[in-house]
C-alpha cells in the first residue's frame, strides 16, 4: 500500500537541491483531480506553467505509477510553458508538478528529491470519499458553466472559444 511505498522511498539517497518555497504562492484557482476512486483538490501556484495547465483544462489523462518513487504520472499530449521556471525543484508532499523532459504531470505522494526540469504546479488536498460532487465546471474566455461529463465540459469550452472567435471577426477592420 501507500505506507509501504513511503517507507521504502524514505531510505533512498535522494538528489538534493533548492525547494523553491518562495515560489509556491497559491492562487484562487482550484482544480479537481480524480485518479480511480480517489479525488484530490489542487490549489494552483502562481506561475506561468500552472497558468498554462489551467488554459488546457479539462483533460482526461491516464495515470501510472513511476517505479521506485512516490508519484503517479500523467503524460500530457502537449508540453506546458517553462517561462520563468527555475532549473529544477524538490517537490513538497503532497503536491503536483510538471516534468518538462518527460512531458508529464506528477502527483507526488512520497519523497522524490530534487530533479532538473521539474516545476511545481500546485498544492494537493486529499478529498474525503465522495467529496467531489461529480460536476465538471468549465470556463472558456468570459463564458463558464457546469456539465455532467468531461466530454460535455470540453465541448462547451470549444463552443465558447468558437463563439469568441466569431465575435472577434465582427470587430475587425474589413480593410485588414
Amino acid at each position: 500500500g501507500l505506507a509501504g511505498m513511503l517507507s521504502s522511498c524514505s531510505g533512498q539517497n535522494l538528489p538534493t537541491g533548492p525547494d523553491n518555497r518562495e515560489l509556491r504562492q497559491l492562487t484562487s484557482h482550484r482544480v479537481a483531480v480524480q485518479v480511480g476512486t480517489q479525488s484530490f483538490i489542487v490549489t494552483l501556484y502562481d506561475n506561468p506553467t500552472a497558468q498554462d495547465l489551467l488554459r488546457k483544462l479539462p483533460l482526461s489523462l491516464k495515470a501510472s505509477n513511476y517505479p521506485g518513487y512516490g508519484e503517479k504520472v500523467l503524460r500530457l499530449p502537449h508540453p506546458l510553458s517553462m517561462n520563468g521556471a527555475p532549473p529544477g525543484d524538490n517537490p513538497l508532499i503532497p503536491e503536483i508538478g510538471y516534468y518538462a523532459p518527460g512531458q508529464w504531470i506528477a502527483l507526488y505522494y512520497g519523497p522524490i528529491g530534487y530533479w532538473s526540469g521539474k516545476v511545481k504546479l500546485g498544492s494537493v488536498r486529499l478529498g474525503k470519499k465522495g467529496e467531489w460532487d461529480g460536476v465538471y465546471r468549465w470556463q472558456g474566455g468570459k463564458h463558464m458553466g457546469e456539465a455532467a461529463t468531461l466530454a460535455q465540459a470540453k465541448q462547451a469550452v470549444e463552443q465558447a472559444v468558437l463563439l469568441g472567435t466569431r465575435q472577434l471577426q465582427l470587430f475587425q477592420d474589413e480593410g485588414g
